[in-house]
């Protein structure tokens, strides 16, 4: 197991942002292993590897094949696709009892968007958007690592390992709000009891739900930025970059995805987003499994038009974090 950074929280985008990001176990085949062991790959760059290899292998677990599917009745072609269905993985057995509710897009592996037309279409808004806004941004930029270097001593940005389209790894830049070396022990098995169900003890009447509260890791510069959202502003450069866009489900952690059923990876669809539906539908307050509806919505519904209401009502939602 390798670590792979410090993870950083802010109470507006993600439930996993605050604390080391642990790379989930390597499992994959022999011959898989033996295929990627290139004598000149360091040894975190074979974990991500790998990591990556695991996440497809459940990605293509959560696909249902209909058994009415007249190009999979009994015969060669249905022999065939059981004998090379990826083998059950041992992965989440401890939510085994909370019931996975059936979704429209179970059986579909397509991207979000699928058609070429869309996909030119959604990346030159995000091209567009991105280059404007770092543009506007620069000022409060360069206040913001003012603030953060003298507030407390660390580097003013911060990187950590998040998961995107199709289960493909990336680096996510932040603005640094904790201190470092922050131990990441409390934030995983809060994550770990926030999907599960089991969170409210630790969270104060009218607080957020998705959100350890009272963390004494974050410096008083990074309270005052994560309120207003500004931690999340570096995120435009990987749009520019490619991995994640200004509107989709937000980026989730290895050992995040690690506790998913199959219908909640199907949010690892779309590209990952700065904001998106979650975002601006009450994020504060939503339970996981209320989340997860919210971005299979958006990948089921998805147009320009409704990425383009999302990033107008993204608007009111940064300005008055109290959702009023």
């Amino acid at each position: 197991m390798h670590r792979l950074g410090h993870i950083d929280s802010s109470p507006n985008h993600s439930i996993a942002e605050e604390v080391d990001s642990s790379v989930l176990s390597s499992s994959a085949p022999t011959e898989t292993a033996a295929s990627i062991a290139l004598p000149d790959v360091d040894d975190s760059a074979l974990t991500v590897r790998v990591d990556e290899i695991r996440l497809r292998r459940l990605i293509d677990e959560s696909i249902v094949i209909p058994d009415d599917d007249p190009a999979l009745a009994d015969g060669p072609a249905r022999d065939q696709a059981e004998a090379t269905a990826p083998s059950p993985t041992p992965l989440r057995s401890w939510r085994e009892g909370r019931p996975s509710p059936p979704s429209p897009g179970l059986d579909r592996r397509d991207p979000v968007p699928a058609s070429v037309a869309g996909k030119r279409l959604k990346r030159a808004i995000d091209v567009v958007g991105s280059l404007t806004l770092l543009a506007a941004a620069a000022p409060m930029l360069a206040t913001c690592a003012v603030i953060i270097r003298r507030g407390s001593r660390g580097p003013i940005f911060f990187r950590q390992k998040r998961i995107g389209q199709s289960g493909r790894a990336f680096t996510m830049l932040k603005l640094r709000t904790m201190y470092v070396h922050a131990d990441s022990a409390v934030h995983e098995a809060y994550v770990k009891r926030y999907i599960a169900g089991e969170v409210g003890a630790d969270a104060d009447e009218g607080a957020p739900v998705f959100k350890l509260v009272g963390d004494a890791r974050i410096t008083p510069a990074g309270r005052w930025l994560r309120r207003l959202s500004l931690d999340e502003l570096p995120q435009l450069i990987n749009v520019l970059r490619g991995d994640m866009s200004l509107v989709g489900p937000r980026p989730p952690l290895p050992y995040e995805v690690e506790q998913y059923r199959p219908r909640d990876l199907q949010r690892l669809r779309a590209r990952p987003g700065i904001t998106g539906l979650w975002q601006v539908s009450g994020r504060n307050q939503t339970t996981f499994d209320e989340m997860i509806d919210l971005d299979l919505q958006y990948v089921d519904r998805w147009s320009v038009w409704l990425d383009l209401s999302i990033l107008l009502r993204t608007i009111p939602v940064v300005l008055f974090p109290d959702g009023h």
